[in-house]
C-alpha cells in the first residue's frame, strides 16, 4: 500500500472473479489486525467480485479498510 496525500493508505489490484475476505494487518504481523468496522482482531471483510480492478483504502483513524470496485 502507498500513503496518499489524503492520509489514507491505498492499494489497487486486479483480481479474478471470486469470493474474497480481507482485513488490515499492521507492521507485517498478525499481532495487530483490524477486521470489519475497524475492530481489533475482528471478523474479516468479505465480498463477491466479478473480476477486474479493486481499490482498497485503509484509514488509520478508523482502523477500517474501504473497498471500491470499478
Amino acid at each position: 500500500m502507498t500513503l496518499e496525500k489524503s492520509g489514507l493508505w491505498q492499494l489497487t489490484a486486479e483480481l479474478p472473479e471470486g469470493q474474497y475476505s480481507y482485513k488490515a494487518v499492521l507492521n507485517g504481523s498478525w499481532d495487530e489486525n483490524y477486521g470489519a468496522f475497524g475492530i481489533l482482531d475482528g471478523a474479516n471483510h468479505e465480498f463477491a467480485h466479478a473480476g477486474g480492478p479493486v481499490t482498497f483504502r485503509y484509514d488509520h483513524a478508523t482502523k477500517d479498510v474501504l473497498r471500491a470496485e470499478r
